[in-house]
C-alpha cells in the first residue's frame, strides 16, 4: 500500500475541412487533398500512492494547448487498384505535462505521420493494406512510440451500405494488435455514416462514429 503510482495521459479533439480534387496527369488518375484543421491538446498526469490513487484528481494537472495543422495526402486510380499516401500533422506540436503543482514531468509529442497505403476495389468488396512509414513519439520519457501495420476488407451493398473488418498489429511492440470492425450507410452517396470499433483487450477499447455530406 506504500508503493507509488504515476499516471500520465493525452487526448486531442480536432475540426478539420477536408478539400480534394481528381486530375488526369499523363493519362494516369490522381487525387490530390488537404485537410487544414485547428486542434485542441490537452495533458494529464497524476502521482499518488496506491492507496489514495484516484484519476478524477488528475484534472488538477490538466495543460491545454490550442494549434493548428493540416493533413495531406495523394492517391493513383488505376483500374480496380489504388495506391495512396497521406502525412497527418505536418506542424509538429509539443506540450507539457505537468503535476497538479505545476512542475514539468514530461513532455508528449505530436510528430507528422506519413502512411502509405494499397487496396483492390472492387464492386462487392475492397481489400486493403497500409503502413506507417513514421513512429509515433508520444511521450518523450517513456518507451511508448508505435508504429502499425493494418489489414482490411470490405463489403459493399450497391455503394448503399458497407461491412467492415480489420487488424492492426504495432511494430514497435508497445500496443496490443487490435481487431477493428465497423458499418457504413451511405445513401445516393450524399450522406455518409460510418460507425467502428476496436479492441485489443479489456485495457483497450475504442470507438468511433463519422457523418460527412457530399455535394
Amino acid at each position: 500500500m506504500d508503493s507509488e503510482v504515476q499516471m500520465q495521459a493525452f487526448a486531442s479533439a480536432e475540426l478539420g475541412l477536408a478539400l480534394g480534387k481528381n486530375f488526369v496527369i499523363a493519362d494516369q488518375d490522381l487525387s490530390f487533398g488537404i485537410t487544414p484543421k485547428f486542434q485542441k491538446l490537452r495533458t494529464y498526469a497524476l502521482i499518488a500512492s496506491v492507496q489514495d490513487f484516484d484519476a478524477d484528481n488528475a484534472e488538477d494537472s490538466m495543460v491545454e494547448k490550442s494549434a493548428f495543422n493540416f493533413d495531406l495526402g495523394a492517391a493513383w486510380h488505376y483500374e480496380n487498384w489504388r495506391l495512396g499516401l497521406s502525412v497527418r500533422d505536418i506542424i509538429q506540436q509539443e506540450i507539457d505535462v505537468k503535476t497538479h503543482d505545476g512542475t514539468k514531468i514530461d513532455s508528449y509529442k505530436l510528430n507528422p505521420m506519413a502512411t502509405i497505403g494499397s487496396a483492390y476495389n472492387g464492386d462487392f468488396v475492397t481489400v486493403a493494406v497500409d503502413i506507417e512509414l513514421t513512429k509515433q513519439e508520444r511521450f518523450a520519457n517513456l518507451n511508448d512510440e508505435t508504429q502499425y501495420l493494418r489489414f482490411g476488407i470490405e463489403g459493399n451493398a450497391w455503394d448503399w451500405a458497407q461491412l467492415r473488418a480489420g487488424y492492426e498489429i504495432d511494430m514497435q511492440d508497445n500496443a496490443d494488435s487490435a481487431i477493428t470492425a465497423g458499418i457504413g450507410l451511405s445513401p445516393f452517396d450524399v450522406v455518409s455514416l460510418d460507425i467502428a470499433g476496436n479492441y485489443a483487450g479489456s485495457n483497450q477499447l475504442g470507438a468511433s462514429a463519422n457523418l460527412a455530406f457530399t455535394f
